[in-house]
């Protein structure tokens, strides 16, 4: 959160359908400085996650306990990238 109350909120996930062909991993995204927001969906395959620690990968994108890496191939509703 910035001094002005800028925040970006980045939650990944993954569904588990019932049927596992439907299964998906997602990013949702929650974006003050743009006054938007974003669902994005992986395939289920790219969603990896640790058991003993915080590690989440979508595809390209890392989050673990100290850091976020992100590596996102989506634009908003006005064609910006992610």
């Amino acid at each position: 959160m910035t001094k002005d109350g800028k925040v970006v909120a980045l939650i990944p996930g993954y569904f588990r359908a019932p049927s596992p062909e439907k299964d998906n991993s997602f990013l949702q995204i929650y974006d003050t400085f743009r006054h938007q927001s974003a669902f994005i969906r992986f395939p289920a395959a790219s969603f990896s996650a640790s058991i003993d620690e915080l590690r989440i990968r979508i595809g390209d994108t890392a989050f673990d306990s100290s850091s976020i890496s992100l590596d996102i191939d989506a634009t908003d509703k006005n064609g910006l990238k992610w």
